[in-house]
């Protein structure tokens, strides 16, 4: 976030020889421009990843959910067990 205020670039521009500026910056910028395509193409992996662990925390919810409403099932009855799963009573 610090980049965004042109400190960088000051930096940059105070440290190099002036005539090899244009060169300099060219290739700065080109570094930058390859890095936010890099991070695009890898956030597109880790969004596939992110919904592959939601998934199956859902299933692993649905399941434990389901054991849940068996056991309250057997405890006190289908119709007891299913308002007390959906927060009735």
């Amino acid at each position: 976030m610090s980049g965004l205020s042109g400190c960088d670039t000051a930096l940059i521009y105070g440290s190099i020889d002036t005539s090899k500026a244009q060169v300099i910056f060219g290739r700065y910028n080109a570094c930058m421009s390859l890095g936010f395509l890099i991070a695009s193409l890898m956030s597109v992996s880790m969004i596939k990843v992110s919904y592959f662990g939601f998934i199956v925390a859902e299933i692993q919810g649905v399941k434990l959910l389901s054991v849940k409403a068996t056991l309250l099932s057997k405890k006190f009855g289908d119709l007891k067990a299913i308002s007390i799963l959906i927060g009735i009573m």
